[in-house]
């Protein structure tokens, strides 16, 4: 769970990033001080393939792999067409989702919608028989601890878009491998599954349109359901309590007055607005003049920023229900391959700094 920032109107949140244009040798600097650059993050991320860390989840085997296993939620804080929630779910007779938050700030509003949202995916997870287990503090430090403490198997999780995400995921990966935890992970929620372009990663557009076009005759996977019924938490593991908005905010930001005004967050009210924006009845708030504005742009950035929503659920939706000439269908597609062409350029700067020439480097 990465920081952000929640600006403008409704369904803004923008993953926060640093304006300046860093060379691909870049600075990471982890948790601990160390700094790291964008080079020795590809060299850890070849090493770890080396040593046998397993990029994509497994595939399922038609039974139980795992007695425990611990889902990391980061960026995806749903159960609908949630991957790595779906196949720990096949893979583990005992499956405890966490979510770590305090180790990033963000903006008051920002904070106010990822409370929502760590609210809902609770309340979702408890209608299905388990629970959510909220800890705080900084990954790395408290994975290992919770999974000696549960006997933890295995680890899934995503990776992350950005270096900065990556390093987090790194350093837990070096703990889990001393403890004996395997890791399985993928490394974002996408739109399109990048393992499956036929055409390689270094020839990958480093324009929009031309990635939109090239990306034509790729088919968009299918979104997953939901589990039906998650398996319960042990009983003596702690839950731990929601986190206050000052916990996640900055303290200089506590404008507590624009709080309300942000949208209200989570996968319950996201799936709510998908169903109104394909029949055409969600709009933007009213303006000075009372007027409402339809949405076109941006219509669930917020939500798919947290995760709350799956990029693959909203195509299948607008797709299916919008009609071709809607402007509401084509901005809304544009908005899901816009933010795949963003992650997928970086994947290719990570991997081919080379083939990458004048691209800001994400802190």
């Amino acid at each position: 769970m990465e920081g952000f920032v929640l600006s403008g109107g409704i369904g803004s949140i923008v993953k926060g990033q640093s304006s300046r244009t860093i060379s691909s040798r870049s600075l990471v600097v982890s948790s601990s001080g160390a700094r790291v650059t964008a080079v020795d993050l590809r060299k850890r991320l070849q090493s770890e393939r080396a040593r046998g860390a397993s990029g994509g989840f497994p595939k399922a085997l038609g039974g139980k792999r795992f007695g425990t296993v611990v889902v990391w939620l980061r960026d995806e804080l749903r159960l609908d067409d949630n991957v790595a929630l779906d196949r720990a779910y096949e893979d583990a007779t005992n499956l405890i989702v966490v979510v770590i938050y305090g180790h990033d700030r963000m903006h008051w509003r920002a904070a106010n919608f990822m409370r929502d949202s760590i609210s809902d995916l609770r309340e979702s997870l408890r209608s299905q028989g388990s629970d959510l287990i909220l800890r705080r503090g900084k990954p790395a430090e408290i994975l290992p601890e919770f999974c000696k403490q549960t006997n933890a198997e295995a680890l899934y999780y995503y990776r992350g878009k950005n270096q900065r995400k990556m390093k987090i995921a790194e350093d837990v990966g070096a703990q889990m491998e001393d403890l004996g935890v395997q890791c399985f992970y993928d490394f974002e929620d996408t739109l399109y599954d990048f393992k499956t372009i036929k055409f390689p990663q270094s020839e990958l557009p480093e324009d929009c349109h031309a990635f939109t076009e090239r990306m034509k005759d790729v088919e968009v996977p299918s979104p997953r359901e939901r589990p039906k019924r998650i398996p319960p938490c042990p009983r003596n593991l702690h839950r731990g309590l929601l986190p206050e908005i000052q916990d996640l905010a900055f303290p200089e930001s506590n404008n507590r007055s624009s709080v309300r005004n942000t949208p209200t967050g989570g996968e319950t009210t996201a799936l709510a607005r998908l169903k109104q924006f394909v029949l055409g009845k969600t709009k933007k708030p009213p303006l000075e003049g009372g007027a409402h504005q339809d949405i076109e742009f941006g219509a669930f950035n917020a939500y798919i920023a947290l995760g709350c929503i799956s990029p693959r659920r909203i195509y299948e939706n607008v797709m299916k229900d919008v009609s071709k000439a809607s402007m509401r269908r084509y901005c809304t597609c544009f908005d899901l391959q816009l933010a795949d062409f963003l992650t997928f350029l970086e994947f290719k700067r990570l991997e081919h700094p080379k083939a990458v020439r004048g691209l800001p480097a994400p802190i």
